[in-house]
């Protein structure tokens, strides 16, 4: 016996019709997509993007000015992946 099942595509936007949030957060935290997720309005998503952070230590003045420096460099790099494009 065979079934047969027919597919439907959803209305669109299927994918965050009220909005889309890009969210760029440090490889070390590993919370913040959890406590988006939890507070989420009805049509609205979220789109994480992480960049690596090689030096967590934010223990002094210089260190946290070094990390810094290095989401400044990070963070262009990482930005594209978060960018909506039309697919025609």
């Amino acid at each position: 016996m065979t079934t047969t099942q027919t597919l439907t595509k959803p209305p669109e936007p299927w994918v965050g019709s009220r909005g889309r949030i890009g969210v760029i957060i440090p490889s070390t935290n590993i919370s913040v997509e959890y406590d988006c997720q939890q507070m989420t309005p009805e049509g609205l998503t979220w789109h994480f993007a992480r960049f690596f952070v090689e030096q967590p230590d934010l223990s002094s003045d210089d260190m946290f000015l070094a990390f810094i420096d290095t989401i400044r460099e990070t963070i262009p790099r990482v930005l594209p992946g978060l960018i909506v494009r039309s697919v025609e």
